[in-house]
C-alpha cells in the first residue's frame, strides 16, 4: 500500500519551516540529546520512517535554507523547500525557531568553502545523471521518498551549478517526478 499525503510548501509561502529530525539513516534523537539541544513545544508530526518533523515560524530575517545533515541525522526545510504533511499534532502554536538551529546553519555554511572549484561538465553527461536522479525519485521505496528526494535535488543542484543542466528545466522535471 502505498501512503497518501499533502505536501506543504515551507518558507515565506506559509510562514513556517521544519526540522527535520531523522532516524532511519542515523539518530537524529541522539544528536539532540547528546548536544543538549531543546525543542520547544510546537506543531509537530511522526513521519512514516519514524522519524519527526518540527515546525517553527518562518523568520525572514534568520533564513536557514534547506540544509541537509547541518548536524547529524538533523535536516532544514525552508525557503523552497517543503515537507509531506502525514498527521500534524496541532495542538501547540507554532514556536519560533530555536536559536540553536539557526546557529548551527551559520556555522555549516561557513564550514562550506565559498571558493570551492564547481567542476563543469558537458550537458550530455549533465543530462544523464539527471535523468538518474529523476528515477531515483520516481522508484523511491515506501518510506523512503522524502529522504530520497531530499538526496537528490541536492545532486540536481549542484548539477545546475555546474552549468549541466537549467535551474527552470531542473524545476519543471522535479516537479513532475
Amino acid at each position: 500500500d502505498r501512503i497518501k499525503f499533502w505536501g506543504c510548501p515551507t518558507g515565506p509561502e506559509n510562514g513556517i519551516m521544519a526540522l527535520d529530525v531523522d532516524v532511519k539513516n542515523g539518530n537524529g534523537l541522539e544528536t539532540i540529546k547528546q548536544n543538549n539541544l531543546e525543542i520547544p513545544e510546537t506543531i509537530w508530526q511522526q513521519t512514516p520512517s519514524k522519524g519527526y518533523h518540527f515546525l517553527f515560524q518562518y523568520d525572514p530575517s534568520r533564513e536557514v535554507g534547506n540544509r541537509v545533515g547541518f548536524l547529524p541525522s538533523l535536516d532544514t526545510r525552508s525557503k523552497g523547500g517543503w515537507i509531506a504533511i502525514y498527521n500534524l499534532d496541532m495542538s501547540k502554536p507554532l514556536a519560533p525557531m530555536p536559536d540553536w538551529i539557526y546557529e548551527a546553519c551559520q556555522k555549516k555554511q561557513k564550514e562550506l568553502s565559498p571558493s570551492a572549484a564547481i567542476i563543469q561538465m558537458s550537458p550530455e553527461i549533465g543530462m544523464e545523471i539527471f535523468n538518474s536522479a529523476l528515477t531515483s525519485i520516481r522508484e523511491a521505496p515506501p518510506g523512503e521518498s522524502n529522504n530520497t528526494l531530499n538526496v537528490q535535488s541536492y545532486l540536481v543542484g549542484q548539477l545546475i551549478a555546474s552549468g549541466g543542466v537549467s535551474r527552470e528545466y531542473a524545476e519543471q522535471e522535479l516537479f513532475k517526478a
